[in-house]
C-alpha cells in the first residue's frame, strides 16, 4: 500500500500512472463507504409517490457515520486528484480518435490510457452517490439533490469515455479476427499445394 501512495505522489512518472495509483486508493474509500451505506440497516425500502424507493438512514453506531463521512471525503479528494490528470494525459481529445486510421499499437496505447480515466470517472460517479446517501442520512436535502445531479453528470462523463474505449476494443477485436482469418486462409492455401 505504501508504494501505491508513493506512486500517486511521484510527479516524475506519467500522469496516467499516477492516476492509476490514485484511483486504486479511491477505490478503497469507495468500498469503505459502500460497506456502511449499502446495508439492510441503512437502506430501507419505502413507498414514495406510489413507487418503491430506497431511503437512507443513519447507521446505529455514530462512529460508522463518521467513518462514512471520512471515506466519502477522502475518496472524493482522491478521485478529483486523479481526474485533474486527464488534461496532462490528453484525455480531453479522446472522442477525436479515428479508430480506423490508428495503428494497432496506437489503439493499444490509447485504450490502456483511457481505461485508467474511465475507471476514475466511474469512481467519481459512485462516490457522488455515496455523498448523496450521506446527505440524505443527515437530512441535508439540498445537498442530496445537488449530489444526485452531480452523480448523474459524472455517470454521463463515464459513459462518454467508456463508449470510446468500447470503440477501440471493437476495432482491435475486428483486426485480430481478420488477421486470424487471413492466417488460417493462408495456412489452408499452403497445405493445399
Amino acid at each position: 500500500m505504501t508504494w501505491v501512495t508513493e506512486r500517486s505522489k511521484n510527479e516524475q512518472i506519467k500522469p496516467e500512472n499516477r492516476a492509476e495509483a490514485i484511483v486504486s486508493l479511491a477505490a478503497k474509500k469507495n468500498t469503505c463507504a459502500g460497506d456502511i451505506d449499502d446495508t439492510d440497516k441503512t437502506k430501507k425500502t419505502v413507498t414514495k409517490d406510489g413507487k418503491q424507493v430506497f431511503q437512507y438512514v443513519k447507521p446505529e453506531n455514530p462512529e460508522d457515520l463518521n467513518t462514512l463521512r471520512q471515506c466519502v471525503n477522502d475518496g472524493m479528494a482522491l478521485v478529483d486528484q486523479a481526474l485533474a490528470l486527464e488534461g496532462p494525459a490528453g484525455i480531453d481529445n479522446a472522442k477525436t480518435i479515428d479508430v480506423k486510421k490508428a495503428s494497432d499499437e496506437e489503439l493499444k496505447k490509447k485504450g490502456d490510457l483511457l481505461r485508467v480515466f474511465e475507471s476514475a470517472r466511474s469512481y467519481k460517479a459512485s462516490l457522488l452517490v455515496h455523498a448523496m446517501r450521506l446527505a440524505e442520512m443527515e437530512g441535508r436535502t439540498a445537498d442530496r439533490d445537488r449530489f444526485k445531479a452531480e452523480a448523474d453528470s459524472a455517470k454521463q462523463a463515464f459513459v462518454d469515455l467508456s463508449d470510446v474505449v468500447k470503440n477501440i476494443q471493437t476495432e482491435s477485436d475486428a483486426r485480430a479476427a481478420a488477421k486470424e482469418a487471413a492466417e488460417s486462409a493462408n495456412a489452408n492455401a499452403n497445405s493445399a499445394k
